[in-house]
């Protein structure tokens, strides 16, 4: 099976905060998704942490997660509404391309 982070496996490293909340599906699907293809992150969880829902909001302007903060500075959506599952996972990882 190809590795549908290869083109940007080499920055992944330190990269990932992925914000999530324990009542969210979309959630558990995106941890699933980086676990089965051994994603380095880090888990940031906003039900746990008011502080991080604050950042979530101050840096997307909702609190809709997952959403994965890139190297402290660039937010990428971690669900996609109209998709198969709210997930997409080519566009998901282009997106992580253009702000990795």
């Amino acid at each position: 099976m190809d590795d549908p982070f290869a083109i940007v496996r080499d920055k992944l490293p330190g990269a990932l905060s992925v914000y999530v909340s324990n009542w969210c599906l979309d959630c558990r699907r995106l941890k699933k998704f980086l676990a089965q293809h051994d994603v380095p992150h880090q888990i940031v969880n906003i039900s746990d942490l008011p502080e991080a829902a604050q950042r979530l909001e101050a840096g997307t302007g909702k609190l809709g997660v997952p959403c994965v903060l890139v190297r402290g500075a660039r937010w990428v959506a971690g669900y996609h509404r109209g998709a198969r599952g709210n997930f997409d996972a080519a566009r998901f990882v282009r997106e992580l391309a253009e702000v990795l």
